[in-house]
């Protein structure tokens, strides 16, 4: 499991960066050669395994803390 302390400012920025990404993608841009350092190890991922990420970010609002156990 890997836990960070996040703020929701933090969390509605990482949020919106996977939407912005999911945009870029449903545009056609080739984003796995605009990234291509970011994938050396790991391929890029689809579109539904970007949307499952999105909804399966929790936040607690009182501790501050994004949960990541389901990664």
């Amino acid at each position: 499991m890997v836990a960070l302390s996040l703020n929701q400012r933090e969390v509605a920025q990482i949020v919106a960066a996977l939407r912005n990404w999911l945009y870029d993608l449903e545009e056609g841009q080739d984003l796995e050669e605009a990234f291509i350092g970011h994938f050396s190890q790991h391929t890029m991922m689809e579109e539904l395994e970007v949307e499952s990420l999105i909804r399966r970010f929790r936040f607690d609002e009182c501790q501050g803390v994004a949960d990541f156990s389901q990664l």
